[in-house]
């Protein structure tokens, strides 16, 4: 990890002097509900970085299943995760950003059209969440498919990119344009976090 840190000291260092009019960071996930296996450290990996980023990601880490909702639950991990940052954050004097977060549709159905309650929820409790602690100074979800729809649930050269990387399934977090929904959800947060 020295070697890795090393390299993001340096990396800061030649965009600070290419641009100093950019506010540079990691866009790391943070420690995750694993940091021995990852290897993130909050306060070690953001120590050149003008601000922190975290995700969070309840289903990825096994907090939460579609097939099982339990919301309450997952936002509770959640809620530890985004605490313990806002602390190092704090003590670090540094914003942080909870730079990706999402939730999948409604019984972990991919097809757009599929509910959203969920996913909405979460949207709202994490902007709520969020603009009640001074340290966050921003969040987003992911990812925003817009007109884009998935061909297949694995994604293959020549579909449409929609926000899902490669090696998950396509539509799994997406936000499409005609989820009035969770746009709705979305522009309360923008609101919120004003």
């Amino acid at each position: 990890q020295r070697a890795y840190r090393e390299w993001i000291g340096e990396a800061i260092g030649v965009l600070r002097r290419e641009d100093c009019a950019h506010l540079v960071t990691v866009g790391s996930e943070g420690p995750s509900p694993w940091p021995s296996y990852v290897n993130n450290d909050l306060e070690a990996d953001h120590q050149h970085a003008d601000f922190m980023t975290i995700h969070v990601w309840p289903q990825n880490w096994n907090w939460y299943d579609p097939a099982k909702p339990n919301l309450n639950k997952a936002w509770d991990k959640g809620v530890k995760y985004i605490t313990a940052a806002v602390e190092v954050a704090h003590k670090k004097g540094k914003p942080l950003v909870i730079e990706e977060f999402g939730l999948a549709r409604d019984g972990g159905d991919l097809s757009a059209g599929a509910a959203t309650t969920e996913r909405d929820d979460f949207v709202r409790r994490m902007c709520e969440h969020a603009a009640g602690k001074r340290e966050v100074a921003g969040v987003a979800v992911w990812a925003w498919g817009g007109e884009g729809r998935p061909k297949q649930r694995e994604m293959a050269r020549g579909d449409e990119w929609i926000g899902d990387p490669p090696h998950e399934p396509q539509g799994w977090y997406s936000v499409y344009d005609d989820d009035a929904a969770t746009i709705a959800a979305l522009a309360e947060c923008a609101r919120v976090m004003q």
